[in-house]
């Protein structure tokens, strides 16, 4: 089977701290629907920085190798819903005829999320808190140095702002649904119908998903066992290949051992001041999804007052 033949057909492309991982795990156990091997290949990434993928296309197929005759390949990468023209390219080059499945959150929440996420990772400095990290957010875009990859922690913010990504994902595909994480959680059953037709497959299996949250934002009680435990994730993904269902039993294990119950909450004068910075990129995305025929859109993008039902 030609490479092209084996690649996916059906992309989550982000965005990250917006349930990738969930909608990953409740889509790879339709029958219809093959995995990839792993969530977040991410093989185009390195397009972002104006660099060639590191490896042969063929290493990418070969996440798929254990397809049959399912009707689409799925993977998730989440670094390419902002990755530009580039991995835009470069995905149209290489798919036939995929479906894009964008899952988007309200981007104060996944701001807030991403910057606990850096934290717990150690990427951030814990001694940072929100307000400083939102303002080296806005300070590092507006020079465009975000774009750097050293910066990659604080691009959380040109990421939530959606509508500069959205329109090129519709302009330069024909298949393209844009889902929402709180769709997701209100009711993931028919969340997960709504999908199933629109992919134009049966709905009945999704009676049978375990609805189970993946990839949740954890504090960590001992860092010494949360560097031990990435190197061993890190090990098993690029040597033995795992399927979703065992990966997620490895991280129930985990997060049994070593997460913390989370204390810090978002301040709501930090909320409000970063929903003013959001507010012209979430009614401009409203106003794309309903011209789109979108019928309905979460709270967060309709609370200018504005209805959403499409006229």
């Amino acid at each position: 089977m030609d490479h092209s033949q084996r690649l996916p057909n059906l992309l989550i492309p982000g965005v990250g701290k917006s349930g990738t991982s969930s909608l990953f795990w409740y889509l790879s156990q339709h029958p219809d629907i093959c995995a990839a091997d792993k969530k977040e290949i991410n093989y185009f990434k390195t397009l972002r920085f104006g660099e060639a993928p590191v490896a042969p296309i063929e290493q990418y197929a070969a996440h798929f190798s254990h397809c049959l005759r399912e009707r689409y390949r799925l993977d998730a990468s989440q670094v390419y819903f902002d990755g530009g023209e580039q991995v835009r390219s470069a995905i149209r080059k290489h798919f036939l005829d995929p479906k894009i499945l964008p899952i988007l959150r309200d981007p104060v929440d996944r701001l807030f999320s991403s910057y606990q996420s850096s934290r717990n990772l150690g990427t951030l400095d814990p001694s940072v808190n929100f307000a400083e990290f939102f303002e080296e957010c806005r300070r590092l875009r507006s020079s465009g140095e975000d774009l750097r990859r050293e910066n990659g922690r604080f691009r959380a913010l040109r990421t939530s702002y959606y509508i500069d990504h959205a329109r090129a994902w519709f302009d330069e595909f024909d298949d393209v649904r844009i889902v929402f994480l709180e769709d997701m959680v209100a009711d993931p059953h028919a969340f997960l119908v709504d999908i199933c037709e629109w992919l134009e497959i049966d709905v009945a299996p999704v009676d049978d998903v375990d609805f189970a949250h993946r990839n949740k934002t954890v504090q960590h009680r001992s860092r010494a066992l949360f560097r031990v435990a990435n190197a061993v994730n890190l090990r098993l993904d690029r040597g033995l290949r795992i399927g979703p269902r065992m990966k997620h039993a490895l991280r129930s294990v985990y997060w049994a051992l070593n997460a913390a119950d989370r204390t810090e909450r978002l301040h709501p004068a930090d909320r409000a001041r970063a929903a003013e910075y959001f507010a012209a990129s979430n009614a401009a995305l409203r106003d794309e999804l309903l011209q789109r025929g979108y019928r309905q859109v979460p709270s967060w993008l309709s609370e200018a007052g504005l209805s959403t039902q499409a006229s």
